[in-house]
């Protein structure tokens, strides 16, 4: 549609457009873009699985809330506690 436009309108001074949809005269602005993102992706992967950030982890904005010692924990919950810690406890002292 814009090459027909352009095409009919003569004097608008821009370079006329290849017809073709996959001229890389077309294409350029794409490709720049996504090589663009991928290095951009790229470089915040590195920073992220190089903990170039862990330094932030303390950082707040609010205090941390101090842990509770006395919780009421529901039956199911202190079983599964129970059957996990005996299960790590197995697995220890099977590989030992």
């Amino acid at each position: 549609m814009l090459v027909k436009t352009r095409a009919e309108q003569p004097g608008t001074g821009k370079p006329e457009l290849p017809p073709e949809l996959w001229a890389w005269y077309n294409m350029k602005g794409d490709a720049a873009a996504l090589v663009a993102h991928f290095f951009v992706g790229v470089l915040i992967i590195v920073l992220i699985e190089a903990d170039v950030f862990a330094c932030c982890s303390g950082l707040t904005c609010r205090s941390v809330p101090a842990e509770e010692e006395d919780l009421e924990l529901d039956e199911d919950v202190v079983a599964e506690a129970e059957r996990v810690a005996a299960q790590g406890e197995y697995t220890m002292a099977e590989n030992s």
